[in-house]
C-alpha cells in the first residue's frame, strides 16, 4: 500500500515510515505474545 503511494522523490521518506511500521509492529507482536495488553 505505501510502495504504491511513494513518489520517486519521496521514496526515501516512504521507506523510513515503512522500516518503522515494521519495527512497530515486531515490538507490539511481541508485547501480545507476552500476554500483554496494549490499549490506546
Amino acid at each position: 500500500m505505501y510502495y504504491i503511494l511513494a513518489k520517486p522523490v519521496k521514496s526515501k521518506v516512504i521507506s523510513g515510515f515503512i522500516e518503522y511500521g515494521i519495527f512497530y509492529g515486531i515490538l507490539i507482536t511481541f508485547k501480545i505474545h507476552c500476554g500483554i495488553v496494549i490499549s490506546y
